[in-house]
């Protein structure tokens, strides 16, 4: 996908931001890898999360929240607590004795329940082992030693991918940059095409919307509505607004000007199957790209109705695919 602007000419990456699910904040990128961690050695750290090595009977090893300040935090052994997965849980005060949840051996507080902790780069089943910011990170690392388990799910339907609803106050959110899309808590009212102010947390926008770059650095962002896309070129110009009841109309998001691209057309890495049907609300007004690749963008952004379905520069991509309007090429 190239690059667009804004109307000054700045550049701008039409994906979202690396965004973050609030409360406990989940990262969403699932391909991270944790650290390789003996039991037997653990590597330096006091125990493992994973498996609760280097803890005692009836002790898990936990995270444990020292202050407010995000990943200000520790592996320590606690005591197991009683609450089992998916219930509700309570954390204690920030502190080095008291900064912990009261959930089970292998579980961890997330967004107000009891959630599976798991190893990087595996599955959670159905669902997904997503980093979670600022938890289970060593001192002086940037790779963390485990994951949580979040529930997967379509953003554009707001459902499960078992058919089920993410559950009262909780939407379906995650980063159109890595396509991975889990249920956390809902509490913006931003729908399409609204300025967000501070950091974009994917659930920074209202459920079924996402935070999406207007600007190189990403610092204007605005809610963008996801959709269901259909691709559509010159030779196939009626599903640009998307396919109903998912189209950008039905989601305040008037086509034209807008259109429903490929989310996975902006995803910078490999795309899971189950999210390649996943698009997003795209506004070319005032959009520029960097058509001769000089660093500054100067062309306008075309209209999926205008491009042709065939490799038109030799790149061995076809133009609409390079655009996002059809399933990009993996």
């Amino acid at each position: 996908m190239p690059d667009a602007g804004a109307e000054d000419g700045g550049g701008a990456d039409a994906g979202a931001s690396d965004a973050s699910v609030d409360a406990e904040i989940v990262d969403m990128a699932s391909d991270a890898g944790a650290v390789d961690m003996d039991s037997d050695d653990l590597g330096g750290l006091p125990c493992n999360p994973l498996d609760h090595a280097g803890c005692a009977a009836g002790e898990r090893c936990a995270w444990v929240r020292v202050s407010m300040l995000l990943g200000a935090g520790e592996l320590r052994c606690v005591p197991a607590g009683p609450v089992a997965e998916g219930d509700a849980c309570t954390v204690g005060p920030d502190g080095e004795t008291t900064g912990f949840d009261d959930c089970a051996r292998g579980l961890h507080c997330v967004s107000g329940a009891c959630r599976r902790v798991c190893e990087l780069g595996t599955s959670c089943g159905a669902d997904l082992c997503v980093v979670a910011a600022g938890l289970f990170l060593p001192p002086m690392s940037s790779t963390p030693v485990a994951g949580i388990c979040l529930e997967s799910c379509d953003p554009v339907t707001q459902r499960r991918l078992d058919g089920s609803a993410c559950g009262v106050g909780r939407g379906c959110f995650g980063s159109v940059s890595d396509a991975v899309f889990s249920c956390g808590p809902a509490y913006s009212m931003l729908g399409h095409g609204e300025t967000i102010v501070g950091f974009a947390y994917a659930n920074a926008c209202a459920a079924g919307f996402t935070p999406f770059g207007r600007s190189l650095d990403e610092r204007d962002l605005l809610c963008a509505a996801f959709c269901r896309p259909v691709e559509t070129h010159s030779g196939a110009p009626a599903g640009a607004a998307g396919a109903a009841p998912y189209a950008c109309p039905d989601r305040g998001a008037g086509s034209p000007p807008n259109e429903c691209l490929f989310a996975a057309g902006f995803a910078t890495d490999p795309i899971d199957p189950r999210f390649a049907n996943i698009g997003v609300c795209f506004d070319r007004t005032g959009r520029l790209y960097d058509a001769d690749l000089n660093g500054t963008p100067e062309t306008p952004y075309p209209s999926c109705t205008e491009l042709a379905n065939t490799d038109t520069n030799g790149d061995g991509i076809a133009e609409h695919v390079y655009f996002g309007c059809g399933p990009p090429m993996r």
